[in-house]
């Protein structure tokens, strides 16, 4: 332990521990009309052993809520500063080094609140695992071959020292190396040793931490930091190089390892491999350059294999021929099949790939994850369908009033896909915008030249038609201060297209006239790489979308949050996201192609059909709509919040109600409130009517809305 400031008496230990803010605050009173109080953590992760004390006396180590941000006198009781303790910080992990204040209690210093995982498991004992390197600057450069070598010779790994490490019994399992693959998507490489479940010595000293481990007892896997198992349970730190994962995942985590080197049927053959062909084995098998390159460099060179060469596949041919002529023995049944060489074969495997059901999972976990760092306050339901929308719909319209983060959600959600600035354009509409030349552009006839307009849509749609491998977002900011069937019109008969959707720039038989046509081509293949989303405000500025626009949007009105919610959001630094692909973003995508709903569903838009036709009510249900629909609800993750019947309720809500608008007089029989302020009307009776489909919680929210409208001023938007 260290000594730190002789007034306070604080001895502070030389490690870190993960652990959470547990139920319970003290009063405490620092000084005359000053209130403070006092809150407790529970350890998760092993301790060193001079702390262990607090932990069978049952105490957690404490702290001071201003420590966590909050001022002197901020709560009135110890009641009211739980309650705001539970709200923010019951389902956050903290890492602390722990510490001894005059010589009687155990605080916690250098506190960082880490968000490692979705959820705590309180009752899950956390095992630190030391982490070498990062994404961007690699142990030895990424020389995975130089960083065994260490391993195996016992030589010390730098990057690890005895403040982020702890004294403790329990054995170390897991080495973990951060870098990239090829394609430069990050990774890590895990290593593990196969007969003994930890290593058996480990240690911090001069240079860094030092390992010991033969290697045919080493087993290697990777992992990708999108990896569900990962986001899901292990708790990654941001500042130190360290994870904590809880002990029941390591045994999973171990099910994807395999052996460097193979266990060998008889030992009594060992000698007939020499150590070269050995190191040159494992070298081949991870992939590394080194020894068999130099050596097919010499066979090429020459003509003949190399002396050496030569002389280490004497005994392996003559062990291959003495093989050959043995007699065949009754097969042993407890015996796996003898491999020809006592070394496993060269194998390029990766640990089973995610499916696209978890790659997925993953990527929302991401996008909620970005949400929250980004310090934005959504409701979690509207992320889920907003991305639900996104990759089942070609247009997606956030709508609601000034302020709630329409344009933000946009960019989280571009961020959340690891797009850079160039794959995302935001288009401020402008009230003066009447065709599509306004943001595309015109061809000059005269000079025979094409001049793009200044909001760079034609640029990006180019560039995403040229490279279909990445994901674009087009996004129409506050998209209705102008009329949208004006400028928008090209975008809405090309998007409902489903073989070879283009744009036009310009008539194409002039294209090879236009000197600029290179870069600005007469048709721009309009591929589904690109999504296209708006914004839109509800008010005297701005024009109300036709059906046209609705029949082929998602119109989302987000969820407003309460005010005091926002005290507890956070801003931090977060570092870029790997980027999705358009592959792996088509992978999300499901479409049957054909119309999956159930019968009673259909019955109920037949009956919503019905009701709209009822009084010649403009805004019935198409067949378009119906197709949308059934995709949307074909689209929902599994483990989510929302399932189908919800779901089927949010494009009740999306693309039908969007509709049912006008007056008292004309939609007065959808949707009123009568004499004891209660719902009636032929939409709220069907819904009603077909309860077991849906609750229909959100739709008759809507409803009951759009019916306090007509009351107040006969008429609803």
């Amino acid at each position: 332990m260290n000594n730190g400031n002789e007034k306070n008496h604080l001895l502070q230990g030389d490690c870190r521990v993960l652990g959470y803010v547990r139920k319970g605050v003290k009063i405490s009173r620092p000084g005359e009309g000053k209130t403070d109080y006092r809150f407790f953590m529970e350890p998760l992760s092993p301790i060193p052993p001079e702390f262990q004390e607090a932990r069978e006396r049952g105490y957690g180590f404490t702290g001071f809520m201003n420590e966590l941000g909050y001022p002197i006198n901020a709560f009135p009781n110890e009641e009211a500063a739980e309650a705001e303790l539970e709200k923010t910080f019951g389902n956050a992990f903290f890492l602390f080094t722990p510490g001894l204040k005059n010589d009687k209690y155990f605080v916690v210093t250098d506190l960082v609140k880490e968000y490692g995982t979705t959820y705590i498991n309180k009752e899950e004992a956390y095992l630190p695992i030391p982490v070498f390197g990062t994404w961007d600057n690699p142990l030895f450069d990424g020389d995975m071959d130089k960083l065994i070598a260490h391993l195996l010779a016992g030589k010390p790994l730098p990057g690890l020292g005895k403040k982020h490490w702890v004294r403790t019994e329990v054995p170390q399992m897991l080495v973990i190396h951060a870098g990239k693959d090829d394609s430069g998507k990050q990774r890590f490489l895990c290593l593990m040793p196969r007969k003994d479940k930890a290593f058996k010595d480990m240690h911090i000293g001069q240079g860094g931490a030092y390992f010991h481990v033969k290697k045919d007892n080493l087993t290697w896997a990777f992992f990708y930091a999108d990896d569900p198992l990962l986001v899901e349970n292990v708790v990654r730190c941001h500042h130190d190089p360290l994870w904590f994962v809880p002990e029941s995942v390591m045994h999973v985590l171990k099910e994807r390892f395999v052996p460097l080197v193979e266990e060998e049927e008889d030992k009594a053959e060992k000698h007939v491999l020499s150590q070269q062909v050995l190191d040159q084995t494992v070298r081949d098998m991870m992939g590394f350059a080194g020894g068999s390159d130099a050596a097919s460099a010499e066979e090429k060179k020459t003509g003949e294999e190399p002396e050496e060469k030569k002389k280490v596949q004497e005994p392996e041919k003559k062990q291959a021929k003495e093989k050959k002529e043995t007699p065949k023995k009754a097969k042993a049944p407890a015996k796996a099949k003898i491999p020809e060489k006592s070394v496993a074969p060269v194998k390029e495997t990766k640990p089973v790939a995610p499916t696209t059901e978890e790659k997925e999972k993953a990527f929302i976990q991401r996008f909620i994850r970005r949400v929250r760092q980004r310090g934005f306050l959504y409701d979690e339901r509207d992320l889920y369908n907003f991305h639900i929308s996104a990759k089942s719909s070609r247009l997606v319209i956030l709508a609601g009033r000034s302020g709630t983060g329409k344009s933000g959600l946009v960019r989280l959600y571009g961020e959340a896909l690891g797009l850079t600035p160039s794959q995302v354009a935001f288009l401020p509409v402008r009230p003066s915008w009447m065709d599509d030349g306004d943001i595309l552009g015109y061809l000059d006839r005269n000079r025979m030249l094409y001049f793009p307009s200044d909001t760079g849509l034609a640029e990006l749609l180019v560039e995403a038609s040229r490279h279909p491998e990445k994901m674009y977002i087009v996004c129409f900011d506050e998209m209705n201060l102008a009329r949208a069937e004006y400028y928008f019109a090209q975008f809405i008969s090309v998007l409902e297209k489903k073989e070879n959707p283009a744009l036009q720039l310009y008539n194409p038989s002039l294209e090879d006239r236009v000197y600029n046509h290179s870069d600005y081509p007469a048709r721009i293949p309009l591929l589904d790489n690109v999504l296209f989303m708006g914004t839109v405000n509800v008010d005297e500025s701005t024009y109300h979308f036709s059906d046209k626009i609705l029949d082929r949007a998602n119109v989302i009105t987000l969820h407003q949050r309460k005010f005091s919610d926002m005290a507890r959001l956070t801003r931090r630094e977060v570092a870029p996201e790997v980027e999705v692909s358009a592959d792996e973003y088509r992978q999300f995508r499901k479409d049957e192609g054909v119309v999956t709903l159930s019968d009673e569903e259909l019955h109920l838009l037949d009956d919503l059909n019905a009701a709209l036709d009822e009084r010649g009510t403009s805004g019935g249900i198409g067949y378009r709509v119906v197709s949308d629909m059934s995709r949307y609800l074909s689209n929902i993750p599994s483990g989510g919040p929302m399932n189908r019947k919800e779901a089927l309720d949010m494009q009740i809500v999306q693309r039908v109600l969007t509709k049912v608008r006008g007056s008292r007089e004309q939609i007065g029989y959808l949707t009123l409130l009568n004499e004891e302020n209660k719902l009636t009307g032929r939409f709220p009776e069907l819904l009603k009517k077909y309860s077991q489909v849906s609750a229909f919680t959100e739709s008759l929210r809507v409803l009951e809305r759009k019916a306090k409208e007509l009351r107040t001023y006969d008429y609803t938007l």
